[in-house]
């Protein structure tokens, strides 16, 4: 509609997130685009570079806790609704099981790999 009126493209805000395969790929590559390109180089690239030096670790639960602060503050200032924590535990949690999603996929390619080097040994 947009499109027709000003004669802009706009770019989708979606990419068939019912086709996704996994937390770690719906969230970063298919639902709210436009979030993920703000929360990605100011919440979660400068969160992994930091945490990578400090602790050796990168987490992908920081960008959920901010945005389910940002959920609860457009809760309460759009609908007034008193906050209930429910919408920031559920970005929470989303946050806590991409982590350990992404834990389990450098596992088990770790795994793969001694398995292939064990059995061309």
């Amino acid at each position: 509609m947009v499109r027709s009126f000003t004669s802009l493209e706009l770019k989708p805000q979606f990419k068939e997130p019912y086709l996704s395969t996994s937390l770690q790929d719906f969230w970063g590559k298919r639902w709210n685009l436009m979030v993920t390109s703000i929360l990605r180089p100011t919440v979660s690239e400068p969160t992994q570079r930091f945490s990578s030096t400090v602790i050796g670790r990168t987490w992908a639960s920081l960008p959920f806790v901010v945005s389910g602060l940002m959920h609860k503050l457009m809760f309460y200032y759009l609908g007034r609704l008193s906050p209930t924590g429910v919408v920031s535990w559920f970005f929470v949690i989303h946050g806590f099981c991409l982590t350990l999603e992404i834990d389990l996929k450098k596992a088990l390619r770790v795994g793969l790999v001694w398995r292939n080097l064990i059995l061309q040994a």
